[in-house]
């Protein structure tokens, strides 16, 4: 997936011809699931890589950045639509500015 966003987006600077002629999946051989340590992605990918990059192509890569471009605007226009968060939002703000009320004795 990055690969194919790479050629859309910066083509230039992806060198295909150094892509490896094998891949492989984890190399990890340990398992301390569901917990995760800082070296799990070393662990399975000493390399730094993973999956087959000479599957990626420019044009996958448009249809992912669109597809994300398009999820981003719906966001955007969500939120400004929005009349109620930010109404809340300052209500939250006012009420933790009143001084507590006293303990009773």
């Amino acid at each position: 997936m990055e690969t194919s966003i790479s050629l859309y987006l910066f083509p230039e600077l992806c060198k295909m011809e150094r892509v490896p002629k094998e891949f492989y999946s984890s190399r990890r051989d340990y398992d301390v699931s569901p917990a995760s340590t800082s070296i799990d992605w070393y662990a399975a990918y000493p390399d730094a890589y993973v999956g087959d990059a000479r599957k990626a192509n420019a044009e996958k890569g448009r249809r992912i950045v669109e597809a994300h471009v398009e999820k981003l605007v719906e966001l955007i226009r969500k939120i400004k639509r929005d009349d109620k968060v930010l109404r809340k939002l300052k209500k939250f703000n006012e009420e933790l500015k009143k001084p507590e009320p006293k303990a009773r004795s």
